[in-house]
């Protein structure tokens, strides 16, 4: 079983691999480190946030005072820069792990025994579900995100292969990813299944 740190290494060197397996520890571990990061980034900016407005507001004797502040050119001194800055690493980090995220949850639905058309239909209904039907309005859009985000989840949670022997979804190799004998693509194994 993959370590914490072996999945941290792991989702870095399989930065844009979207042909190999992932596993559920490997997946979940890399849960783990990005809720871990998250939290962490949250509470320097909170704490970043506090102290430029804490830095603002008891430097001031009234609210007024506090308020025009804005209008002079350096509103809120270097916590306020401190704070775009650590705003600005927040993005650039959350740009940098979208390609490896997406390759990871790719992978990590071909383990689960999907065939590379399911994965990448599976794929494509959650960000449309996510990204798109979220954004409009109505109760039913929002019931079909929850439902495709639940059936993402479902897989994520399947041991290795367990998909794999059902009817058309399935891809039909059932050798573990550390197995020996696990020599042909999962492209070539489909190609073989369709035949």
């Amino acid at each position: 079983m993959i370590s914490m740190w072996g999945a941290f290494k792991a989702y870095w060197k399989n930065y844009v691999n979207f042909t190999g397996k992932a596993t559920r520890a490997e997946y979940w571990w890399m849960q783990l480190w990005g809720m871990i990061i998250l939290v962490g980034w949250l509470i320097v900016a909170i704490a970043l946030l506090i102290g430029t407005f804490a830095t603002k507001h008891f430097s001031f004797a009234s609210w007024t005072d506090f308020t025009n502040s804005f209008n002079n050119s350096n509103p809120g001194g270097p916590m306020l820069y401190a704070f775009i800055g650590w705003l600005i690493f927040g993005l650039l980090l959350a740009l940098a792990m979208v390609i490896p995220s997406f390759s990871l949850s790719i992978r990590r639905y071909r383990d689960a025994g999907l065939k590379t058309w399911a994965v990448w239909v599976l794929w494509a209904l959650g960000f449309l579900a996510n990204g798109y039907i979220s954004i409009k309005n109505g109760d039913a859009k929002l019931t079909v995100s929850t439902a495709i985000t639940i059936i993402e989840f479902i897989v994520t949670l399947l041991p290795t292969a367990n998909l794999a022997q059902v009817g058309w979804i399935g891809h039909g190799d059932t050798t573990k990813p550390n197995q020996p004998n696990n020599n042909r693509s999962l492209d070539e194994q489909s190609d073989q299944d369709e035949l």
